[in-house]
C-alpha cells in the first residue's frame, strides 16, 4: 500500500527531472543560433549603431500612438538614417591581400605581438579602415557545456543560471582560444602595402586557429560597417603554463640502454668507441677500422663498450571527468614544468600518458628534443571514462629500462596507489605530485606531494629537489 501511495510522487519527480533535462538540451541547441545572430549583428553595427538600433526598437514599442508621445517620430527618423547608412555602406569596393606572420610558439596567458601585412590592390588610396582578425569558432558538446567549471557562476542571477547563455559564451571563448579586437588602420596608398602590429593573449593551450581577416569601413554616419573578408588560415601552437620547479634528484643509477645515445639514427645495438688495437684471431671483420688498415697495411680493430646512461619517465594522468578539467589543466602545467627541468644532454626522458590510445614519447641526446615533448604535452587531452588499467599497462613494461619516474596525478585512489607500488617494486625511484581541490591534504610518504589547485605555485616552491 505504501508503495502504491508513493508511486505518483516518484513518477512526478521523474517527469520533472526528465522535463529539466529536455529543457537544458533545448537551450543548448538554440545557443549556437543566438550566437551566430549576435556575431552578425556585432560585426555589422558599430557601438553607436548598436545603441541607436535599440533606441529605435524601444521607440517603436512605445510609439504606436503618435498623439501621446513622439516615439513614432523617433523611430521613423532613426529608421531613415539606418536605411541611408545601409545604402552608403554598399559603396565600399576595397580589394586587399593579407599575410599574417605568427610566432612559432606561444604560452598560455602570455601576450605577444605579431604582424599583419595588408596590400591595397586598387588604384586609389584607402582610408578610414578597421581590421578584425577572426578566430575559428569551435562549439562545445553538451557534456563540456554542462560540466564547465565557471568560477563566477554562483554570482550570476537565477535567470542566467537557468538559461545558461553566459556559460555558452564562456566555453566558446575558451575553445576559440582568445579575443580579437577591431584595430584602426592608417591610410593605405594605392597598389602599396602596410604592416601593422597586433597584440594577442592565448587563453588555451594546443592549437589556436585563425580563419580570416576582415577589413571594414564605417558609413559616413558611423552606424554600419561595410566589410571585406579575406580567407586566411593559420595555426598557432600554444604551450601550457610553466612554473619554477626544483631539479629533482630521482636517485636511480645509470642503466645499459640498447641503441646508446644515437638511439634514433642507428639500427641494432650501438656502442661507444674506446680505442684502436691490433687484430687478434677471432675478431669480427665488422670491427676492423678500415682507415687505419689502409694507412698501416695491417688490420686494426676498433674497440667499443656498451653505452650506459640514465633514463627517467614522466607519467601524466589524463583520466579525469569533464567537471574537473581545471585539475587536468594544472596537471598539464606541472608536467610541462618538470619536463623543462630535465637536462637531456646525458639522459633520456620518456613521456607516458593515455588518450584515445597509449602514448610513449622519448626525448634526449640523439632522439627528440625537449620542445618536441612540450608540443605533445600542449596537445594532450582528457581520457574521460577510460579504464585506469590502460595507463598501468603502458607504464609497467617500461619500468625495467628506467631509473626514476615522476607521476603527475589528478587524484590518489586505490588504482593509482597500486601503480605507484608496482613501479617501486622494480627498484625505480618515484616522485608523485597530486593535483587536488583540498588545501589541507598532507601525506606521510615523503615522495608524495599534494598540490592544491588554487595554490600550485606556492606548493611547488616548498618542494625539495
Amino acid at each position: 500500500m505504501q508503495r502504491l501511495l508513493c508511486l505518483p510522487d516518484q513518477v512526478c519527480d521523474q517527469d520533472l527531472e526528465e522535463t529539466g533535462k529536455n529543457m537544458q538540451h533545448f537551450l543548448f541547441r538554440i545557443c549556437p543560433k543566438i550566437y551566430r545572430l549576435s556575431r552578425i549583428f556585432r560585426g555589422r553595427f558599430t557601438s553607436l549603431g548598436t545603441l541607436l538600433f535599440f533606441v529605435a526598437v524601444l521607440s517603436a514599442a512605445v510609439g504606436f500612438n503618435v498623439r501621446v508621445n513622439l516615439g513614432g517620430q523617433v523611430f521613423a527618423f532613426l529608421s531613415s538614417i539606418f536605411v541611408v547608412s545601409g545604402v552608403l555602406s554598399l559603396s565600399f569596393r576595397g580589394r586587399f591581400a593579407v599575410e599574417r606572420e605568427l610566432p612559432a610558439i606561444a604560452t598560455v596567458g602570455e601576450s605577444f605581438d605579431y604582424s599583419v601585412k595588408i596590400k591595397n590592390l586598387r588604384s586609389c588610396n584607402e582610408a578610414g579602415l578597421e581590421l578584425y582578425d577572426r578566430l575559428e569558432d569551435l562549439f562545445p558538446d553538451f557534456a563540456t557545456y554542462k560540466n564547465s567549471n565557471i568560477k563566477e557562476e554562483k554570482n550570476r542571477n537565477a535567470y542566467d543560471r537557468v538559461i545558461g547563455y553566459h556559460r555558452w559564451l564562456w566555453v566558446v571563448k575558451k575553445l576559440r582560444g582568445g579575443i580579437s579586437e577591431y584595430r584602426q588602420l592608417p591610410l593605405i596608398p594605392h597598389n602599396d602595402n602596410i604592416n601593422i602590429t597586433l597584440n594577442f593573449t592565448p587563453l588555451k593551450r594546443g592549437y589556436i586557429n585563425f580563419s580570416a581577416i576582415d577589413i571594414c569601413r564605417n558609413d559616413p554616419f558611423g552606424l554600419i560597417r561595410a566589410r571585406k573578408t579575406i580567407k586566411k588560415s593559420d595555426s598557432l601552437l600554444v604551450l601550457p603554463k610553466r612554473y619554477p620547479v626544483p631539479t629533482l634528484d630521482l636517485g636511480g643509477g645509470s642503466l645499459y640502454q640498447i641503441g646508446g645515445v644515437v638511439l634514433s639514427s642507428s639500427l641494432g645495438e650501438s656502442e661507444e668507441f674506446v680505442s684502436l688495437r691490433d687484430y687478434r684471431p677471432g675478431d669480427s671483420l665488422r670491427s676492423i677500422h678500415w682507415k687505419s688498415f689502409a694507412k698501416t697495411g695491417r688490420p686494426v680493430i676498433r674497440e667499443t663498450q656498451p653505452e650506459y646512461f640514465t633514463r627517467n619517465a614522466l607519467i601524466l594522468d589524463t583520466m579525469v571527468d569533464c567537471s574537473d578539467s581545471h585539475l587536468f589543466e594544472e596537471a598539464i602545467s606541472v608536467a610541462a614544468s618538470f619536463l623543462c627541468s630535465f637536462d637531456l644532454k646525458e639522459t633520456l626522458l620518456d613521456l607516458i600518458f593515455v588518450g584515445d590510445k597509449s602514448y610513449k614519447y622519448t626525448a634526449g641526446r640523439g632522439v627528440a628534443t625537449q620542445n618536441s615533448l612540450l608540443k605533445v604535452v600542449a596537445c594532450a587531452q582528457r581520457a574521460e571514462n577510460c579504464d585506469f588499467r590502460r595507463l598501468y599497462s603502458a607504464v609497467i613494461p617500461c619500468c625495467r629500462e628506467i631509473s626514476g619516474a615522476i607521476l603527475v596525478l589528478v587524484e590518489l585512489d586505490k588504482s593509482r596507489q597500486e601503480l605507484i607500488d608496482a613501479i617501486r617494486s622494480f627498484g625505480v625511484a618515484v616522485k608523485v605530485f597530486v593535483i587536488t581541490k583540498r588545501e589541507d591534504l598532507k601525506s606521510s610518504d615523503s615522495t608524495i606531494t599534494f598540490l592544491p589547485v588554487n595554490s600550485v605555485v606556492k606548493a611547488l616552491k616548498e618542494v625539495v629537489g
